[in-house]
Parts: structure tokens; sequence; C-alpha cells
């Protein structure tokens, strides 16, 4: 890079006192307030197709309308994890000039999410979605440089009479990115797997297991704790695939052209521009760009918190079928999921019991497995079986 440089790589950031007196005192402050730009903000066909085929997932109920108008429900629904596209949209939308509010030039990583649905979400049932900040956590973080701190924002979503749809709380762990690179990683190094033709012929034969309840319903009294739920298979995790996610998703990051420019002229410490050819980037692009996430102090690009949760999801609905309902889910990831690693989703029934209302419940342990053996994420529902 030339010495006359004014391009503002923004690696080198700290997590400091003054940001996090700024930040706590914001929380203590935290309102509830609309979303300025939200992904989807309507479960329409199109949205929920581009959701569930971004995280593999074919259940014609959330993508044939001809299968879901013969069910109890008589229309498509918007799969559960359909929400994560709905709590927040490409920065640039209604963006205004930066204020240094916020955690500007700080990595954030996905640490835990909480989720609850009341009911079903129907196709085309617009959806409104507010935010609020609700801690501000400071931990002690060898992987930020002695210090990192945990915010945990609750989203609410609604529809256009003010139903709540869903409820959602995620908390994300915000470091210094050059101390995160300089002073060590909590990850252990991690290779690239290499799959031989062996490797994937077990996996694809895994793939061939799977097995979706669809209309048979889920009978809550041949409900056994204990049993497994089976096996949905992910990955392997390549930059393809990253791609498909996000188009369902739609990141914060995800912009073109002219809205990235004027975003950065707004936002400066927003830009983490490519240190070689020097152009414009944004920070999201760790998940597919291996060399920008290893100076985030990260082994390699490394999949979505959010789009490993709604895999566990995924092979929740396959097990529970079209006439049962997710009610509550939480997971927490505890290790990387790299470009090249895939992953099995398991569980097992951990409790059933009929609650207060009368509904017949059934409790899940849920668990994401690597090639290597390693649980990489956990998680627990609660299914509420048909009556």
């Amino acid at each position: 890079m030339s010495p006359n440089s004014t391009v503002e790589l923004n690696t080198e950031t700290t997590l400091t006192d003054e940001a996090i007196e700024k930040l706590v005192a914001s929380v203590e402050s935290s309102v509830e307030v609309p979303l300025k730009r939200q992904w989807h903000c309507e479960a329409g066909l199109d949205p929920i197709r581009h959701w569930a085929w971004g995280i593999g997932d074919d259940n014609p109920l959330w993508s044939e309308p001809d299968y879901a108008a013969k069910t109890q429900h008589g229309a498509n629904l918007a799969p559960p994890s359909f929400f994560y596209s709905c709590n927040q949209g490409p920065n640039h939308f209604r963006s205004e000039p930066s204020r240094g509010e916020g955690l500007p030039g700080l990595h954030a990583v996905w640490a835990w999410d909480r989720w609850e649905w009341p009911s079903p979400t129907l196709r085309n049932t617009p959806i409104q979605t507010t935010k609020r900040t609700t801690e501000a956590n400071v931990r002690p973080s060898r992987f930020g440089g002695g210090r990192s701190v945990e915010v945990v924002t609750r989203y609410t979503f609604r529809d256009d009479q003010g139903k709540t749809l869903a409820t959602y709380d995620v908390a994300y762990i915000h470091y210094g990115r050059n101390l995160a690179a300089s002073k060590g990683s909590k990850h252990a190094p991690i290779e690239r797997q290499v799959w031989s033709d062996d490797d994937l012929a077990r996996l694809t034969a895994d793939v061939e297991r799977e097995h979706r309840r669809g209309a048979d319903d889920l009978v809550w009294d041949d409900v056994r704790v204990g049993e497994e739920i089976g096996t949905v298979v992910k990955g392997p995790l390549s930059v393809t695939e990253t791609v498909a996610f996000v188009t369902g998703w739609g990141g914060p990051f995800i912009m073109a052209s002219e809205l990235i420019h004027r975003y950065i002229r707004d936002h400066p410490r927003a830009n983490a521009p490519d240190r070689y050819m020097r152009i414009p980037e944004f920070p999201e692009r760790a998940h597919w760009d291996g060399d920008w996430a290893r100076e985030c102090g990260f082994p390699d690009a490394y999949d979505f918190g959010g789009q490993r949760f709604a895999w566990l999801m995924h092979g929740v609905t396959d097990w529970m079928g079209d006439n049962a309902h997710l009610w509550k889910f939480e997971g927490k990831l505890l290790k990387l999921n790299i470009i090249g690693d895939a992953t099995w989703c398991t569980g097992a029934v951990s409790d059933k019991y009929i609650d207060d209302v009368g509904r017949r419940c059934v409790e899940l342990k849920l668990k994401g497995t690597n090639q290597r053996n390693q649980v990489t994420v956990v998680g627990t529902a609660v299914v509420v079986a048909p009556s």
C-alpha cells in the first residue's frame, strides 16, 4: 500500500472505557423503537422460499402453495426461523451520518439466541419489528485482548394489528479487531477439511436418510423421553452456501455500488477496505473472506450464528410435522464452523408435559456436530403437539 494512502483499514480498534461507558448509558436509557430497515417486512411466498432454500430446507409447507392448501393451515407458513430475515436489513436504508454512537470499528461475534413464537405465521402476514437494547455486560476475554462486551438486544415482531408474532433476544460479543489478531484467539488452529470421495459418499448417504414427518401428526401420547428426532446434514459449508443464506437473510452490510459509497461517506468507521486492492468493504466479509477473518483473529471464514441455529430448527420442524408448533427455542454457539465444515444436526426428547393451559409440550435437547466429532452448537426447543 502506498505510504501516502488516506484509506483507514479500521483493523486497529480497541474497546475503550469511553465506549463502554457510552454503551452502558445507552442501555439504561433504551426504549423500544421501530426498526428503520428490514430485509423482509412481509411473509410473502418468495421471501419465505428464499429464506428456506437458503438454509437447505425444501419443506413444501413453506414453499409449495398446492401442498399447503391441503393442510389444516390452508396456506403456506413461514418457517419459525424466517424472522431472522425481519430483524435487520442493509444499513444504508434510511441511514443518517454517524454521531459516534454504538461501537464503531469493533468486531462482533454471535453468541446466543432465545426465541418464542406464540403461534404459526401464515403466508402474506405483514411483519413490523421493534428493538430495544436490554443488557451490556463487560466480560474478560483473551480473544478480545483482555476484555469484551456482551450486548443483548430484544426484538419484537408484530403484524399490522399489533399481534405479537415472535420475540427474540440475541447476544453479540464485541471486541477490538487488532487485539484479537495480535494477542491470540480462543479458537484452536483449524485446517480446512479436504473431503475424500468416501467421506462425501458417507455424508450424502446421511442426507438421503433424512426424514420429514409432514402430514402425519406428532402424537404426544406416543412420544418417549430419550427418543431421537433424526438428523439433518448441513454443508460442507462453502462460499456458495453462504451466498444462498445471505440472499434469504439480507445482512446489514449487503450493499452495492453507490449505496456502499454513500454509506461509507456517512459512516467512515464502517469501512474495512480490502488491504491489497483498497476497495471499500465491510467487516461482514469475514464470513466468506478467509484473509479478513484472520485479520480479525479467526482461523478462517466462518458461518453466521443464526444460520446454524436455523439448521437446528430445521431438524425440529422436520421431526414435528405440519400440524405441531415450535413454541420456544434457545441456542448457544460453542465452536467455529469454518469453510469446508459439515454439521450433523441431531436431538432427543428430554421431557414431555401438559402445561397449565393444556398445551401438550415436548422438550428437546439439540446439538450440531462437525466432521471432527466436535459439538459446535447446542440448543433446546419446546414443541406443542396437536391436540
